[in-house]
């Protein structure tokens, strides 16, 4: 399906933890406000104290709510609780921590979820994904690649990238083949033409993150597939 896309010329657009410039990231809100906008909708998977899959970035809910502590200490109920909204203005008072199934129904279908996996089992991605039905029209991304390979393992279906940073070698992309993974999802700073090139060369798309500003245009002349942005719009 990526390759698909990229090979007509587009460059997906891909929402950092929803539309983040302007509304709490991670929250429904910002998810609502990607859609229209964005391609593809990323948000951070964790795992709370009861074993539900949640939507947070940090490990703690410290910056983005207005409570303290780690996820994987708080209950679904603890952290549905609490208010994720009001930190980032008090327009979006209110706003509760979401479930992996609250973000993926609120994306689906206008755009594709891109899911990032902190913590949790592959088991448990592939039964929430299950369960909504959402095993081939999704995209779970991981930096850590033994948890791509398990995964691939228990559902070949569903879409998988593997994030990384710093020099990017053809060793790596190896690696990645081997995941099941077929997106190379990868920090800009070291991403040149000749990084696309080799991504592409080896049958893989790229994606590029988190890119804002003008620099955008130059990751879309150097052929990328997918740009990360705070501010898809």
């Amino acid at each position: 399906m990526l390759l698909a896309q990229s090979a007509i010329g587009s460059v997906l657009v891909i929402g950092h933890r929803g539309n983040d410039l302007f509304a709490p990231e991670n929250t429904l809100a910002s998810f609502t406000a990607a859609l229209g906008k964005a391609d593809y909708v990323e948000f951070d998977g964790r795992l709370s104290n009861d074993g539900v899959l949640v939507v947070m970035h940090d490990d703690t809910v410290d910056r983005t709510t207005d409570g303290t502590g780690a996820v994987a200490s708080l209950t679904l109920a603890q952290l549905q609780a609490l208010d994720a909204g009001s930190w980032f203005s008090t327009g979006f008072t209110g706003e509760r921590v979401p479930t992996l199934t609250q973000a993926v129904q609120s994306i689906l279908p206008q755009a594709t979820p891109l899911i990032h996996q902190y913590t949790g089992s592959p088991a448990q991605y592939v039964a929430a994904l299950a369960q909504l039905g959402a095993t081939t029209n999704v995209v779970v991304q991981s930096f850590d690649w033994a948890f791509l390979t398990s995964l691939h393992a228990l559902e070949p279906r569903i879409p998988l990238a593997a994030l990384g940073s710093g020099a990017l070698r053809a060793a790596q992309l190896t690696s990645i083949i081997n995941t099941g993974a077929r997106t190379v999802a990868w920090e800009q700073s070291t991403i040149t033409s000749n990084e696309v090139a080799m991504v592409h060369d080896a049958g893989l798309s790229l994606f590029v993150w988190t890119v804002d500003g003008p620099v955008i245009k130059t990751f879309i002349d150097m052929g990328v597939d997918g740009i990360i942005s705070d501010d898809p719009g």
